[in-house]
């Protein structure tokens, strides 16, 4: 299987200054591809902005949602007008994330992947070097309930106590992952069960899309990449890392404009976001798989 037919989903939000500098990079690509640009409900005229920026680039497309329908729901607005427009293939990728070097599509084409891969990713370089793929988290079920007790700590105020203080420490953070450092050698491979790809960017695989239409759409911010993991394990599916192949990630500066960490609205996000992982562990295939639909009323104007 080869990555053909490429079409690349940018979510924006309140962020367009970026974004116009995330599209100057793919549209420097050696291959032209289709770029469909979702604005997620701004409330600073983003959407206005960036059609006047690509009116006239003929692979840029710009959709709008009426409201703010968080990560996966917004990109799902674009998986879906891109797979209308027969793209097999589907890179989503952050605003905030740049394609610096000019053949880094054209060289994703080259891989030959086995068959039962369903999501690609490549090293994701910070500003100073640091990759951050691939990423890990305890999953269990103790540490995710735990997380949840943490949350609902911070929520109310509550101070830390005792041993729980000491074991929060290896508890999963929504937004501080386990990172790979500059000096790791991860190397391309098929990922283990205990690893899974960043969700700054990363490809749906024509594979993915004959399991599921989407990306779990009950989500709003946080913890949509380890239910991905699982969703594609619970189908028998793989995620493949390639280490040869980079972009560089300006650390979470497309959601830097919806909230600051430990707000009222990440915490809350958040808290949702650990129920839903703990909810997708627990049931079937074809039940998650009626949550990774395109929604036929998604808000597009």
């Amino acid at each position: 299987m080869i990555l053909e037919k490429i079409g690349i989903v940018v979510l924006n939000y309140n962020n367009y200054e970026v974004t116009v500098e995330c599209l100057k990079y793919i549209l420097k690509q050696s291959v032209k591809v289709p770029i469909v640009i979702v604005d997620n409900g701004s409330s600073n005229n983003s959407a206005q902005i960036l059609l006047e920026q690509f009116m006239n680039t003929s692979n840029v497309y710009i959709v709008q949602s009426s409201v703010n329908v968080g990560f996966s729901r917004g990109n799902n607005i674009g998986i879906k007008f891109l797979r209308d427009l027969n793209c097999v293939n589907i890179l989503v990728l952050n605003s905030d994330v740049f394609l610096k070097d000019s053949n880094y599509i054209s060289n994703l084409t080259k891989y030959k992947l086995p068959n039962d891969v369903a999501v690609v990713g490549t090293a994701i370089l910070d500003k100073k070097g640091i990759n951050q793929n691939p990423t890990s988290g305890n999953t269990r079920n103790l540490h995710l309930y735990l997380l949840l007790l943490n949350l609902w700590r911070l929520k109310l105020g509550v101070s830390s106590f005792g041993l729980f203080s000491k074991m929060k420490k290896k508890i999963y953070h929504p937004s501080r992952p386990k990172l790979e450092t500059k000096n790791s050698k991860f190397p391309t491979q098929i990922l283990d069960n205990s690893h899974y790809l960043h969700g700054s960017s990363f490809v749906l695989t024509e594979k993915f899309f004959k399991n599921f239409e989407g990306l779990y759409n009950k989500t709003f911010l946080y913890f949509e990449e380890p239910i991905l993991h699982i969703g594609i394990k619970k189908a028998g599916l793989k995620m493949f890392y390639i280490s040869e192949l980079s972009v560089l990630h300006l650390e979470d500066q497309s959601s830097n404009t919806t909230f600051q960490q430990h707000s009222k609205k990440w915490i809350n996000y958040s808290i949702h976001g650990v129920k839903e992982l703990i909810y997708v562990k627990g049931i079937p295939l074809n039940l998650l798989k009626s949550f990774m639909k395109v929604e036929k009323n998604e808000p597009i104007n």
